[in-house]
């Protein structure tokens, strides 16, 4: 398949198939100013997107999914973000040095 986007246009897609195409997400764009923007997001989602701006492994437990999150998050300083987010939720940040980082449930 093939799918022309346009400037301010976004689609998702996968081997097998492309979406159709929706307005640019207005928060898409933040990491340009160091934040990554999160409106009622599922844990998990935020984490995944949260482990590309951090060295290492970031991995997370099971059942996260049904926690929300929503907020604006320095990417910069993503040992802060974990920190703020353990205080906010019943979750709880286990690091195992500085390269290894494991999320879960309390």
């Amino acid at each position: 398949q093939r799918r022309i986007l346009r400037a301010g246009e976004q689609a998702d897609f996968s081997k097998a198939a492309i979406q159709h195409s929706r307005p640019l997400d207005d928060n898409a764009a933040a990491w340009k100013q160091g934040v990554l923007i999160a409106e009622n997001w599922p844990l998990d989602v935020f984490l995944e997107e949260l482990s590309r701006y951090r060295p290492g492994y970031l991995g997370w437990t099971d059942g996260l999914a049904e926690m929300r999150i929503s907020g604006v998050f320095p990417i910069h300083d993503t040992d802060r973000v974990l920190t703020a987010v353990a205080k906010s939720m019943p979750v709880s940040v286990t690091s195992y040095g500085r390269y290894w980082t494991r999320i879960s449930a309390r």
